[in-house]
């Protein structure tokens, strides 16, 4: 004799939002009561917890004064259930609390002058305000901050390389923040000791910060061609790194003209000035990648880089 089909339920495999309505249903004592709590109609309660009774092939509930009531079965159901629909109610609480104090490991990419001298008390600020997060640096030279974004290495780099003419897909390039033109002396140098510097006053001393060594700079560079600052005694070292530049000046090997912030303070070997009146400002530029796991964190440390960057107007 052939099998007949089994007759297709409303509901085909037991779910999640079937138990939470027999559980609310057997806590209220009413199917109505339930629906009202739950924001679904009568019909879709109602409807759910039958779907319960025939996958379990046992009655659960039965008609009570104004209400329904467990069955001996629908008791033994309702012991099972209860904690699991107690432990799901609380899992978007628990989820949430998890993420929040989750570690993050935040990746920042920029040039070793960068990450020395203008990040540290943006990152402290972030430190202080977000315990779970853990900052990694990699520095790079200017014209690989991009590519280092782009390809995942790090979720935020900082370079004051020029913004190609049409960005990677996925990424975000937009200002940051400005850097003076700052002239870097020994501490007894004569410039230091002028009230005011022009820059014919430069050509009479080595510009360690050659050509060369500005080739990431170009706008820099141009802007002392113009002012013939180059034209000056040939420098004997040609150091590339801020912070190699001035170990070269604090030697008496010369002066040089960096991008920088003001110094905070009094420095016992070199004297800074800006020159930014005639050579203009130095702009960095934030690179994000948008739509990665940790866009929020960057975020929120570029918004503090550029308060505790922010120049006088």
């Amino acid at each position: 004799m052939p099998r007949q089909a089994a007759k297709s339920p409303a509901y085909k495999e037991l779910t999640l939002q079937q138990l939470r309505s027999f559980c609310e249903t057997a806590r209220l004592g009413s199917l109505a009561a339930a629906a009202k709590t739950l924001g679904l109609t009568h019909p879709t309660v109602r409807e759910q917890v039958l779907a319960l009774q025939r996958d379990f092939g046992v009655q659960l509930i039965e008609p009570h004064r104004r209400g329904c009531r467990l069955t001996a079965e629908g008791q033994l159901l309702a012991e099972f259930a209860m904690p699991i629909i107690t432990a799901t109610n609380g899992l978007r609480k628990r989820f949430e609390l998890a993420q929040s104090t989750a570690e993050v490991r935040l990746t920042i990419a920029g040039p070793p002058r960068v990450i020395q001298e203008d990040l540290p008390d943006a990152i402290l600020a972030l430190l202080k305000s977000a315990p779970q997060v853990r900052v990694a640096f990699l520095e790079l030279h200017d014209d690989l901050v991009i590519q280092a974004v782009e390809s995942g290495a790090a979720d935020l780099g900082l370079t004051s390389e020029g913004v190609p003419g049409r960005p990677p897909p996925g990424l975000s390039i937009e200002p940051a923040y400005e850097l003076e033109t700052l002239l870097v002396t020994p501490k007894g140098h004569p410039l230091a000791k002028k009230r005011s510097v022009r820059p014919a006053d430069l050509r009479h001393y080595p510009l360690v910060s050659s050509r060369h060594s500005l080739s990431d700079q170009p706008a820099l560079a141009a802007n002392l061609d113009r002012n013939r600052v180059f034209d000056g005694p040939a420098p004997r070292v040609e150091p590339f790194l801020a912070a190699t530049v001035r170990t070269y000046v604090k030697l008496n090997l010369g002066i040089a003209l960096i991008y920088g912030l003001p110094p905070r303070r009094r420095n016992a070997f070199f004297h800074e000035r800006s020159m930014s009146e005639y050579f203009g400002r130095g702009l960095v530029r934030f690179v994000l990648r948008k739509g990665s796991a940790h866009e929020e964190w960057a975020r929120m440390l570029m918004g503090l880089i550029r308060t505790c960057n922010a120049l006088p107007s």
